[in-house]
């Protein structure tokens, strides 16, 4: 079984710090790639600058994305992701510490899969996320190199 290649967009450290350790039970099941906001994502996406090597960074099966970070924000990316036909097929998961209404319809108006409000307990966390493993595992996965 090929890993789920997850790319995650959180500009907080902790945040990705929690993330990782939370996927970290799933060993070689799961690869996770770091980016700090929607433009490092986009140029991951794209292959280029320091993404360009697809063996050191691959292209994901999985995006999971902050809402609120510098530069391009996660509604923002995921307009750019939803307008692009070869990105348009990716599941995007939103992980938010923001629930407000207003947020999550905007959210699933530009096409994200999923939203999820941040859990203030690790336990909840680690569920959350073997859960969201466990389905997109089963689920058919997008293939494709880069997003021109």
């Amino acid at each position: 079984m090929v890993p789920l290649r997850i790319l995650l967009l959180e500009d907080d450290d902790n945040d990705a710090f929690l993330v990782r350790r939370a996927l970290s039970s799933l060993g070689d099941k799961v690869t996770l790639a770091r980016v700090h906001n929607g433009g490092e994502a986009i140029q991951y996406l794209q292959g280029r600058g320091e993404f360009a090597d697809r063996e050191k960074y691959p292209f994901p099966t999985l995006i999971v994305t902050d809402l609120k970070m510098p530069l391009i924000d996660g509604l923002e990316f995921l307009r750019w992701v939803k307008n692009h036909p070869i990105c348009k097929p990716l599941p995007v998961v939103m992980l938010s510490a923001s629930g407000t209404p207003k947020d999550v319809q905007q959210a699933y108006r530009l096409g994200v899969t999923a939203y999820f409000v941040k859990p203030v307990q690790f336990q909840e966390l680690v569920r959350l996320l073997l859960l969201t493993h466990e389905y997109w595992r089963q689920a058919e996965q997008v293939e494709a190199s880069e997003c021109p």
